[in-house]
């Protein structure tokens, strides 16, 4: 089992809960994840930025990236992330969903198409490639530089200067095999009157603000993770975020009733991720399955601090 799990009986169900935490490198933190997952939702980090991350930790298309070989660079991240796609296929419940959020990237005037590539990708490990959500962002892009590139055409007028805004990502979701609809219970229903917004291929959702405390530079807002996990999983169900950044899948998960796993590279985003999902504290639905691991670099091995808190709300985190 991935926790001791601990019975929580509330008014209408039996609900088990728990949060997991994984500080590492995903390619080999999702090796210590032995039970299969429902759903997966992440934004895996854009090829160029890792900078950040301590020299011991940067991937070696990073390397090649800071010597300017940008091409290479870019296939060494698609190997990269095949890797970790292959493993999240194998973690990953038969029939069930792999949501990716990503976009075209631009850099030194290239634009790379990493959804087209990640489809091919998918395709090729086993996936079945099903939707493609678009996120559109609206007018609230308009602060971002990198977004912005109309501004030479709209100065001049001079037509061939024109280049759009860029306003939208991608949502693709993959499916692995076939899933059996006669396993689940049909009782628990949501009513579609409430998700109207959400009934066609376009969301239009506002981006995080870049104020906003305990926001990741490339975080996405919580009404997108919200969508996304009451269409691709149910209640008590586990929900993982490979590339967790600031927690915002793990929040949402475990407020609609989810487990949850995250997998964070970086440990001062760790710190946030536990600051946003209360860790340690007590919880609304009853007791709380808190653990905490560390995955190595080569070889797995794993640290584990759990807790468990009684049945009081957290302190809310913004």
């Amino acid at each position: 089992m991935i926790v001791e799990y601990i019975k929580i009986k509330t008014l209408w169900y039996i609900m088990i809960m728990f949060c997991w935490i994984i500080e590492g490198d995903s390619e080999t933190a999702l090796d210590l994840i032995k039970e299969p997952v429902q759903l997966v939702f992440t934004s895996p980090p854009y090829f160029t930025m890792r900078f950040s991350l301590k020299a011991e930790d940067k991937p070696d298309f990073i390397k090649e990236w800071e010597d300017s070989d940008v091409y290479r660079a870019y296939e060494g991240y698609l190997d990269k992330m095949k890797r970790i796609f292959q493993k999240i296929y194998k973690v990953l419940e038969e029939g069930r969903v792999f949501a990716c959020n990503i976009g075209d990237y631009r850099e030194q005037g290239i634009k790379f198409p990493i959804p087209a590539d990640f489809i091919r990708i998918c395709r090729d490990i086993g996936f079945t490639y099903e939707d493609d959500i678009i996120w559109y962002k609206g007018d609230a892009m308009e602060g971002l530089k990198a977004c912005k590139r109309a501004g030479n055409f709209i100065k001049h007028g001079f037509p061939l200067y024109y280049r759009p805004d860029n306003t939208y990502e991608h949502v693709l979701i993959f499916r692995k095999g076939n899933i059996d609809y006669d396993r689940y219970n049909k009782e628990y229903k949501i009513d579609y009157v409430n998700y109207r917004d959400y009934l066609k291929d376009l969301w239009h959702i506002p981006p995080v603000p870049r104020n906003k405390p305990l926001t990741h530079p490339s975080g996405f807002p919580e009404k997108l993770v919200e969508m996304v996990v009451t269409f691709y999983s149910l209640p008590g169900e586990t929900v993982l975020d490979p590339f967790a950044g600031a927690g915002t899948t793990n929040k949402v998960a475990l407020s609609t009733g989810r487990n949850t796993i995250a997998i964070e590279i970086d440990p001062e985003w760790i710190e946030v991720i536990k600051r946003k999902v209360g860790f340690g504290q007590k919880n609304l639905v009853g007791s709380m399955e808190w653990r905490f691991s560390v995955s190595g670099q080569g070889s797995n091995y794993s640290t584990e601090n759990s807790e468990q808190g009684d049945n009081q709300s957290p302190e809310p985190v913004t």
